[in-house]
């Protein structure tokens, strides 16, 4: 501050502000030389331009995705109401008869569905000592299934 010849911060400002500060009417471009604008407007026009087809083109795919998306939503209540109609109009019989002089039971069943116009029968016979043998009965069913 001496050399300054200033006492305070105060003088040090007021002289910086006085004597250092000047009024710029115009500057130009550090990284731009004379003839080089023409040059620089077309580079950034073709990135501005390659920029709005990216962004056409990300919404693009995001209505894509959107509308596969609701396809699938649609597809996917579509199959469920349907396998709801079968359900309601699928039917399943059992009938077993169990021959106690032979040991073994016979089971038939029958599924049928009237939506799909499907109707199958199988018949199961299984060796069995005792004529409530949940177990055979149980086998029976799972090999139905």
């Amino acid at each position: 501050m001496q050399e300054l010849d200033v006492i305070n911060v105060l003088e040090v400002e007021d002289f910086l502000i006085n004597e250092c500060m000047y009024v710029v009417q115009f500057a130009a471009g550090r990284d731009l030389r004379p003839g080089q604008l023409g040059s620089m407007i077309h580079t950034l026009s073709n990135w501005l331009s390659t920029s709005d087809n990216l962004l056409i083109r990300i919404q693009d795919k995001i209505k894509w995705a959107d509308t596969m998306s609701e396809l699938d939503k649609n597809h996917k209540k579509e199959a469920e109401e349907r396998m709801d109609e079968v359900k309601k109009t699928l039917s399943l019989k059992v009938s077993c008869i169990y021959f106690s002089h032979h040991h073994f039971l016979i089971c038939e069943m029958e599924a049928a569905s009237l939506s799909l116009g499907i109707e199958v029968r199988f018949a199961y016979i299984s060796p069995s000592s005792n004529p409530i043998d949940s177990f055979a009965i149980s086998d029976a069913i799972n090999q139905f299934k």
